[in-house]
């Protein structure tokens, strides 16, 4: 699996346009001169890195994205069992409204539809779904090695139980709470563990 690599320079630029972003500021009309500013830069310099701003803003989206994963994936890697993980993994998506559903989905159709975020999106296709998919082995391999999943149904039905699992823990979250988080977070364990037993 090959993750892009980015220079200083451009990461101090991607987290700019993220910065502005979670500040308020609509993605699709960013203007070079505010993402320069956000960063301390020339204009000129976002120039040296990036062709063009849909260029870059589509580079953001796919850094944003990674972001999101690398902080899941630790916490996977620290964890000490299955329901510690889970719960651990929940806390990270209610504290950061954004997680794991991306802002970048709620973009206007037209801003999407763009043909270099189109392109960077192809090519980063291969690599999320390859990511995704280790960050769910590993984590239902947790589950497997406590024996309280089956190995065979976490192969079968495991991608799907945990995304929709989580999906619906994030939009019962930012609707109208009829729960505490703390009883959402044990209801989003009990369904995957209930459908992998």
């Amino acid at each position: 699996m090959i993750l892009p690599k980015y220079s200083p320079k451009e990461v101090l630029i991607l987290e700019s346009v993220i910065e502005l972003f979670f500040g308020g500021a609509p993605l699709y009309s960013m203007k070079i001169a505010d993402i320069a500013a956000e960063a301390g830069i020339g204009k000129g310099t976002v120039y040296e890195y990036f062709s063009s701003k849909e260029e870059l803003l589509g580079k953001a989206i796919a850094y944003q994205i990674l972001q999101e994963i690398k902080e899941i994936s630790q916490e996977i890697v620290q964890a000490k069992d299955f329901k510690q993980c889970t719960f651990a993994i929940l806390s990270r998506i209610s504290h950061c409204k954004h997680s794991v559903s991306p802002p970048f989905m709620l973009l206007r159709p037209e801003f999407t539809e763009a043909n270099e975020v189109k392109k960077i999106f192809k090519e980063m296709k291969k690599t999320y779904k390859e990511i995704e998919q280790w960050l769910t082995d590993s984590f239902l391999k947790l589950g497997i090695d406590e024996g309280i999943i089956s190995a065979q149904t976490a192969k079968d039905i495991g991608q799907q139980t945990v995304v929709s699992a989580f999906a619906g823990f994030h939009i019962l979250l930012h609707n109208e709470a009829y729960i505490s988080v703390e009883q959402l977070k044990e209801n989003t364990y009990t369904i995957i563990v209930n459908s992998l037993h």
